[in-house]
This record gives structure tokens, C-alpha cells and sequence, in this order.
């Protein structure tokens, strides 16, 4: 991105998503899956971590900061539960939709 603000050219490379390796390969019976890692829960610990001070703010009449931690806690609240979305699909909204309001 860098290099397009400074008019620099170079290749453009495709990452392979849905472990598609070759041309002939369909992508459609294939899975995508992220990587595994930690961050989800490093993100749950944030939103943890703001609960506490918006907890904090409130219990001591700084009600001025609310806003901004809110936003600080849903937003990673939301991240880390749509990483977890992806990687476990039990967790992923459609399933809890179609529980919660059957057809």
C-alpha cells in the first residue's frame, strides 16, 4: 500500500485462500480456515480488561470516560467473538439465528 502512495510499481501477488494451489482445483469444496492462534483470547482478555474499568469509571463518577471505554470493550468483544465465529462454526451467528428464531 505503501508503494502506491509513492507511485512505486511492482508485482501483483494473489494470496491462495481455500488452500487452492492449483488452477484446475474447484474452489468451492474447499474449506477456507485462518489460522489458529492466541489473539482471540488475547482480545477476549482486553474486553475483560475494559469491563473492568468502565466498571471502575462508573463506581467512582467519572462518567465522562464511559463512552470510550464502551467502545474500547464492545469492539473487542466483537472481534474476538467473530474470530471464534470463524474458526468454530457452532459459534457463528447464522447457527445461533436459526436456534433462537427457527423457520
Amino acid at each position: 500500500m505503501i508503494e502506491a502512495v509513492f507511485n512505486h510499481q511492482s508485482e501483483f501477488r494473489r494470496t491462495p485462500k481455500y488452500g487452492i494451489e492449483r488452477r484446475s482445483q474447484n474452489w468451492r469444496s474447499c474449506r477456507y480456515m485462518p489460522l489458529k492462534s492466541l489473539l482471540p483470547i488475547v482480545e477476549m482478555g482486553f474486553g475483560i480488561y475494559f469491563s473492568y474499568f468502565i466498571y471502575y469509571a462508573f463506581s467512582h463518577g467519572q462518567y465522562f470516560t464511559l463512552p470510550f471505554l464502551v467502545m474500547f470493550q464492545v469492539g473487542f468483544f466483537y472481534v474476538a467473538f467473530s474470530s471464534l465465529g470463524q474458526r468454530w462454526p457452532r459459534f457463528n451467528s447464522a447457527a445461533l439465528r436459526e436456534v433462537a428464531f427457527p423457520a
